[in-house]
């Protein structure tokens, strides 16, 4: 996890918390009303960040934790027997094993990413969750988990390579959400997901926090802004606003289908 902007380095280590840490703790104590222990995914993944009563809080379980708060809500408000529920660019798996703990009914939790980040997400979800994990490895096995019957949360591990087959499969997909990913890639590849998967697929809502100020990363990319995503014209913003991730960059949608 990120420590302020510094990846690990055992000079921090021992230091007094960043103030970015103790405000971030404090919005989410504001916002949830939740015990900040609740941010914790779990043992395994030799985490570091900071102890309280022998759980380890990072620095990003703190806005992540909001998120899955907010999320949680929505799906809650459904009130449905059993829910559905994508995230699309789900990196290790931190955020879904948040909503799993904060959701009321049974749901399905589709995580989708490349291969190699499954694999790591697949080995975090399963030790941290005890939760039924299902790592797809073909389109036979996507038809097959999706159509399933479920009782109990589950998490299905979806190479990104499988996403044209999900509408052919299921009828309606309750949220998907993205966080950070969407600004990563380039416009014809967010149009792909979208339109596979909200123009003409069965996702209901998307919520979504991206940059919205122009930010060259890593790689060289000039990311994309959220305020010109393709966003389905048979979709209608319901919110929006900055995100305590970074107040000045990334910025929440939510989404919500035409009824």
């Amino acid at each position: 996890g990120l420590w302020d902007i510094e990846y690990y380095s055992d000079k921090i280590i021992g230091k007094e918390v960043p103030d970015k840490v103790i405000k971030n703790i404090e919005i989410f104590s504001l916002v949830t009303g939740l015990d900040i222990k609740i941010l914790d995914d779990g043992n395994f993944g030799n985490k570091w960040g900071i102890k309280i009563d022998n759980k380890i809080i990072t620095y990003s379980d703190t806005f992540k934790g909001v998120s899955a708060y907010n999320i949680a809500n929505y799906l809650n408000a459904k009130n449905k027997k059993k829910l559905t529920y994508i995230d699309l660019g789900s990196g290790i798996g931190s955020d879904v094993i948040k909503v799993e703990k904060l959701i009321k009914s049974p749901t399905r939790i589709l995580l989708i990413d490349i291969p190699l980040n499954l694999t790591t997400a697949f080995a975090y979800v399963s030790m941290n969750t005890g939760k039924k994990c299902v790592l797809i490895e073909s389109e036979e096995d996507l038809e097959f988990y999706l159509k399933k019957d479920f009782t109990d949360n589950e998490f299905l591990f979806i190479p990104s390579i499988f996403v044209e087959k999900i509408p052919k499969t299921l009828d309606e997909i309750d949220l998907m959400f993205n966080s950070g990913s969407f600004s990563e890639m380039d416009y014809d590849t967010i149009k792909f997901y979208m339109d596979n998967l909200m123009r003409n697929g069965p996702v209901q809502a998307l919520f979504e926090i991206n940059s919205n100020k122009s930010f060259i990363n890593t790689s060289e990319h000039n990311e994309l802004l959220s305020n010109s995503f393709p966003i389905p014209e048979n979709f209608k913003l319901i919110k929006r606003n900055n995100s305590i991730d970074s107040e000045d960059r990334y910025i929440e949608n939510l989404y919500v289908k035409n009824i």
